[in-house]
């Protein structure tokens, strides 16, 4: 499959300069050009929108739900932990404000 500028342009597509910036005018859809896609922030779930249909779409959907949900799962943690830090962080401040005040 081959998505040009044009066509882009024709589904009044927001990421025409960086799409032209990554592969010109056009791209064939090659393992290693949606990788760079991906990696580059292209909004891959719009193109597939526009560009996949039937089986091809719903083929995307299902994979990029559980490549996000693996996501989601792999950083549930960290955020616990960020989350717990930034509580903690705001209860020491308000310790210092409260000395402050007295």
């Amino acid at each position: 499959m081959k998505i040009t500028l044009e066509m882009l342009r024709e589904r009044g597509a927001c990421q025409i300069n960086k799409f032209e910036t990554l592969f010109g005018s056009e791209a064939e859809t090659t393992l290693e050009n949606c990788l760079l896609a991906a990696k580059e922030d292209l909004d891959l779930d719009w193109i597939a929108g526009e560009f996949l249909t039937g089986i091809a779409r719903e083929s995307y959907k299902k994979d990029a739900t559980a490549a996000r949900e693996s996501f989601e799962n792999a950083i549930a943690p960290a955020w616990a932990a960020f989350k717990k830090d930034k509580g903690t962080a705001f209860f020491k401040a308000s310790l210092k404000e409260k000395k402050i005040e007295k």
